[in-house]
């Protein structure tokens, strides 16, 4: 089958379509044929060898959707749709290749109204948002900040919070373009950070209460200039750092607030049973037409090392898919 493979961590050139022997189904676990495969700013992470619990040679894939071949001695049905994600394209191999051998309890039935590519870039982004969202506190009628718009991760927040019943929602774009191209989009009160200041300009759209919820992938200068742009006994939820690992923080922003800034671990703190909770809720809100994944552009699996580099340079609104 083909496959992508990486056999020393280095550039996207290190990125290489190879043959590799077709998995075997093993005991609880279905053969999945692979239509589509999603690119996260993880792949690129582990490439460039700063993951330390990855494997080599290793496929890289964090998720994926496709079509049960094999349903071995599972209760799954022979030419299921399904879409899945786990320790793919970390500790094992992941979804940039032709089929997969997934543990039958990680596959999720893909809901009529999604099509491959979105459910292919679906669980991740929406699986984390939902759960940051929850480690905030989020309830109806809370004001959040999700930066991002264009982000994956924030863009599903924010449709994740406007079906939840966010009084305000707020996001951020760094540059005019992708600013325009949001609220050509429907987005509203995304803040330009190109030309504009997040504390102001936050304050001037919550009448200077601030926000309730900050949703946080950013991290760097941003997450430190955010705090002072929560609420009182507001939380800053921080799940990644695109931005950098290191902030300025003024400790007065969470004193003078009451305020907590909280890490978390998108989707290796949580139990089984809050995985499956998060599931059903954001699974119920698709088939209602609430949330979809915005897709930015696809590539065929032989220019995996451009569809990457496309998504960590060109930094697009919405995601990046291989078909395979």
């Amino acid at each position: 089958m083909k496959a992508i493979q990486y056999k020393q961590y280095g550039g996207y050139e290190q990125l290489k379509l190879v043959d590799l022997p077709e998995p075997v189904c093993g005991k609880n676990e279905v053969l999945v044929k692979i239509t589509k495969a999603a690119i996260n700013a993880g792949d690129n992470t582990l490439r460039l060898g700063n993951y330390h619990g990855s494997k080599l040679p290793l496929v890289p894939g964090f998720e994926g959707a496709g079509v049960i071949v094999n349903s071995g001695n599972t209760n799954w049905k022979t030419g299921t749709r399904v879409m899945f994600t786990g320790q793919f394209g970390i500790t094992i191999d992941g979804t940039w290749q032709e089929f997969v051998s997934i543990p039958s309890q990680q596959c999720v039935a893909i809901p009529e109204n999604l099509n491959d590519s979105q459910a292919a870039g679906f669980l991740i982004a929406y699986l984390t948002a939902f759960l940051a969202l929850k480690s905030g506190s989020f309830v109806a009628n809370k004001s959040v900040l999700i930066p991002a718009v264009g982000g994956a991760v924030g863009n599903a927040g924010i449709q994740l919070a406007k079906a939840l019943g966010a009084s305000i929602i707020i996001s951020t774009a760094g540059s005019t373009d992708k600013a325009n191209q949001a609220k050509n989009l429907g987005y509203q009160n995304v803040i330009d950070l190109s030309k504009e200041k997040i504390v102001p300009k936050v304050m001037e759209l919550t009448n200077n209460k601030g926000v309730d919820i900050i949703v946080d992938g950013l991290g760097g200068s941003f997450s430190g200039e955010a705090a002072g742009a929560i609420s009182y006994n507001g939380k800053h939820v921080i799940y990644g750092a695109t931005m950098g690992a290191i902030t300025n923080l003024n400790v007065f922003d969470l004193i003078f607030h009451n305020s907590s800034m909280i890490g978390f671990a998108a989707l290796i703190s949580q139990s089984a049973d809050e995985l499956q909770s998060a599931y059903k809720v954001i699974i119920d809100l698709v088939k209602q037409n609430k949330i979809s994944p915005v897709i930015s552009k696809e590539f065929p699996l032989s220019e995996a090392s451009e569809a990457q580099k496309f998504q960590i340079e060109n930094r697009p609104f919405g995601k990046v898919i291989l078909s395979l």
